[in-house]
C-alpha cells in the first residue's frame, strides 16, 4: 500500500467523520493485513467505528436529556424499598411499554426512590436509542405557561411529544399556587391528549 493511498484513505475517513477508524487505522493495519483476510480487516474496522458512533450518540443523548442524577437500575437498593416489585421494574426496563404507547406513573412520598427509578429507566431508554427527556413539573408548567402567553403552546407541545420517553418528575409537589392559573387547565388538557394507556406503579 503506497503512502499516497494511505493519505487518501485518511482524508476520506476524516471527510466521513470516522474518527475512531482514523485513530486505530495505522496500528491495526500493520498487524492485521498479515494475519487476516481483507474482509476480516474491514469487519473489525467498521465494527469498531459503529461502536464508537453509538457511544458518542449515547453520551450526547444523556447530556441533552436533563437527568438530575445518572444512576442506573443496578445502583438502586431494592432491599431499602422491599415494597417495590423488582420484576415489574425489570419488565419496564425492556421498554415494551414505550413500544405499546403506555405511560408509567410512580406513586409515593418523598425520598423513596421515584426519581432514581425514573432516571434509571431513562438511561435504559437512551441506551435503546429512544429519545428521552427529563423535566420536573415546576419547570414544565413554567415553560408551558410562557409558551401559552406567547401563543406558541402548540409548538411547545409538539416538541415535547416528539420524545419517545418524557419523564415528568415531582408532579405532586407544586411550589406556588400561582403556577396554576386558570389558563393552565387548557395546557393540562392538551398534554393529556397525547396520553395512551396508563400503568400505575406504586412506590411506597
Amino acid at each position: 500500500m503506497t503512502e499516497f493511498t494511505m493519505d487518501r484513505l485518511r482524508e476520506n475517513l476524516e471527510s466521513l467523520k470516522m474518527k475512531n477508524t482514523l485513530e486505530i487505522l495505522d496500528n491495526y493495519l500493520e498487524r492485521a493485513v498479515a494475519e487476516n483476510t481483507i474482509v476480516e480487516v474491514l469487519d473489525h474496522i467498521f465494527s469498531e467505528e459503529a461502536k464508537s458512533k453509538w457511544k458518542r450518540a449515547y453520551e450526547k443523548q444523556i447530556q441533552m436529556s436533563g437527568f438530575p442524577i445518572k444512576k442506573t437500575l443496578e445502583d438502586f437498593d431494592f432491599s431499602f424499598q422491599p415494597s417495590i416489585d423488582k420484576r415489574r421494574i425489570d419488565e419496564l426496563a425492556t421498554m415494551r411499554f414505550l413500544e405499546n404507547g403506555e405511560n408509567v406513573v410512580f406513586l409515593g412520598p418523598l425520598g423513596v426512590g421515584k426519581t432514581h427509578l425514573a432516571s434509571a429507566l431513562g438511561l435504559v431508554a437512551a441506551r435503546h436509542r429512544f429519545s428521552t427527556y427529563y423535566i420536573n413539573c415546576h419547570q414544565l408548567i413554567e415553560q408551558l405557561k410562557k409558551a401559552h402567553l406567547k401563543n406558541r403552546l402548540p409548538d411547545k407541545l409538539k416538541v415535547l411529544t416528539e420524545y419517545r420517553m418524557l419523564i415528568i418528575d415531582e408532579i405532586g409537589y407544586p411550589r406556588r399556587k400561582s403556577l396554576f392559573p386558570a389558563h393552565c387547565q387548557a395546557v393540562r388538557e392538551n398534554v393529556c391528549r397525547f396520553h395512551f394507556k396508563q400503568d400505575l406503579l406504586s412506590v411506597e
